[in-house]
């Protein structure tokens, strides 16, 4: 699919002006996001369902559930529900900070073009301001735009591109006063698709949550991943190596993750913290590493129940990693073996200086714990000696500091050069 494509196949028309399909994670329903005028009488009251029409650019009719708006405030904004849609494309959702360096494209269907073979028409943008507690983006229109191309338009997405990705930054909903002259039309005001997900928390017994897009594939968080900021020799080989075992090795999503996780990530608190990048940033490092070390070749569902015994991750909030500790100590350990290792991952940004945590750190953060407190393996008879707790950011420390025997590395030793500085 082009990016054209991928634009026209997410957009639609809805009565008079535009909107922008997006697929939750159900098979039950499809949303369309668009402006609340896009639906209102001469009243300014919302349309019965019937009279709600809503077309796909090949004018195939889509049929309407339901139309949910914001409670509290008064926002130029509506999700409607309408029957689940099988084949389009879904963008992601772009939920980050928006800047002036970025650039959008608006995509909507002028009413002069809607007869035509080419309906949808594109509208480059660029960020003058962002107001209404940072919810509203005022954006200019690059080139001068005659009326008659933009009537329709109302309630049509704004888009971020990311190589071949469309990012949904927010609906559009008016042009300013300043341009509403015919030759100009310059200035679209924007509300952040931030709001939609409010409308969806407002009826969640009715609506599936809007999900970042890192939730829906881990190869969104590739830039996030084994940055390895202070390795000299050879970076780009041995980054791009560990980025291919994503591509080729972890065959499972986020949302796997969370299906599966009881019992088998040491953290409560996951499910609550499930909309936080650093998590499952640091958690992919973590099945990277798992696939490196075990030579897993598919690691799925089951391969991450069978590396339970020896290797567990945890997340928590705290300055520094070791603060994490008496967490992990006071956790269920029943299933690691002796020699098993905790990767201890927290919100701190800053590596620290220790990585890993020696018998006697140990030692001395346990001494209130008694022994009746350690929910461990019967086989283990020493949990100082016997486990292993280490940061996360021990994986990319040595690698670091075994780069020198990386040196003479080709593409096809690298990986086992690596596995050898990890282990």
């Amino acid at each position: 699919m082009t990016i054209y494509e991928k634009y026209r196949s997410c957009s639609v028309m809805v009565r008079n002006g535009t909107g922008v399909l997006f697929q939750p994670k159900t098979k039950d329903y499809t949303y369309v996001f668009t402006a609340r005028h896009n639906i209102e009488d001469e009243n300014k009251n919302i349309l019965s369902i019937r009279e709600i029409e809503i077309k796909k650019y090949d004018n195939t009719t889509i049929e309407v559930e339901h139309v949910y708006e914001r409670l509290d405030i008064e926002l130029d904004i509506v999700l409607i529900k309408v029957e689940y849609l099988e084949s389009f494309f879904t963008p992601y959702l772009y939920l980050d900070e928006i800047s002036d360096s970025q650039d959008f494209y608006f995509y909507g269907f002028p009413r002069t073009r809607r007869t035509e073979i080419e309906t949808i028409r594109p509208f480059k943008l660029e960020l003058i301001d962002i107001q209404s507690n940072n919810n509203v983006l005022v954006m200019h229109n690059t080139h001068g735009t005659p009326q008659s191309e933009i009537v329709g338009c109302s309630g049509g997405g704004v888009f971020l591109r990311k190589n071949d990705d469309l990012y949904l930054v927010g609906i559009e909903y008016k042009m300013d006063d300043e341009s509403r002259r015919e030759e100009s039309n310059t200035s679209v005001n924007t509300i952040k698709i931030n709001m939609f997900k409010e409308i969806i928390s407002e009826n969640s017994d009715a609506l599936v949550e809007l999900l970042p897009p890192f939730l829906l594939s881990f190869k969104n968080l590739l830039d996030e991943i084994f940055l390895l900021d202070d390795l000299i020799i050879k970076k780009e080989l041995v980054r791009n190596t560990l980025l291919e075992i994503v591509d080729n090795n972890i065959n499972l999503e986020p949302t796997d993750v969370l299906e599966i996780i009881e019992g088998y990530i040491l953290t409560s608190m996951i499910k609550s913290d499930s909309s936080n990048k650093l998590l499952w940033a640091t958690y992919l490092e973590f099945l990277v590493f798992c696939s490196l070390i075990k030579d897993i070749e598919t690691l799925d569902g089951e391969a991450l129940i069978n590396i339970n015994a020896e290797y567990k991750y945890l997340f928590g909030k705290a300055k520094s990693w070791t603060g994490l500790i008496p967490k992990v100590t006071r956790s269920n350990l029943k299933e690691l073996k002796s020699g098993g290792t905790i990767f201890i991952a927290c919100e701190s940004t800053s590596p620290s200086m220790i990585t890993e945590a020696s018998k006697e750190m140990l030692i001395d953060i346990t001494t209130s714990q008694t022994e009746n407190e350690w929910n461990i393996d019967q086989g283990i008879e020493n949990p100082y000696e016997e486990l292993n707790i280490k940061s996360i950011f021990h994986i990319q420390k040595k690698i670091m500091e075994n780069q020198t025997n990386f040196t003479s590395c080709t593409a096809f030793t690298i990986k086992g050069n690596i596995k050898n500085a990890i282990n």
